[in-house]
């Protein structure tokens, strides 16, 4: 485990990246729920297509176990940038299936937010 964390650490620091897993809060269960009809596919549907500079979407989804999950999504820096699923599905990966409580990684172009939560969705997109 702790070769884990430093392979991910070192790759991190490595490609530039800012990332994180948030220490606590509601557990989201490393991602287990996010399968079948909940599964960051869904997600990153919702999510995907062209951004504006600093443009941000958000969209919530509710897991298998019961967890809401929220996701945020922003392009960083100037210009536009299409987003499509294959790079949405690996950019929130990290944040689901690699932390227990969710994080929050910012790259080159993106900025990737999963914060797992109790309670109802209010929205699917934003």
């Amino acid at each position: 485990m702790q070769i884990t964390k430093f392979t991910v650490a070192l790759l991190t620091a490595v490609s530039g990246a800012s990332a994180g897993c948030y220490s606590g809060g509601e557990s989201g269960h490393f991602g287990s729920g996010l399968t079948g009809a909940n599964s960051l596919s869904l997600v990153c549907s919702y999510l995907q297509g062209t951004y504006r500079a600093n443009e941000q979407r958000h969209t919530c989804v509710k897991d298998n176990k019961g967890i809401r999950w929220d996701f945020t999504l922003k392009k960083l820096g100037d210009g536009s940038r299409k987003m499509e699923t294959d790079e949405c599905e690996n950019g929130f990966g990290k944040e689901t299936f690699g932390c227990e409580y969710g994080g929050d990684s910012s790259y080159t172009n993106w900025e990737y937010k999963a914060d797992p939560q109790n309670g109802e969705c209010t929205s699917t997109t934003g």
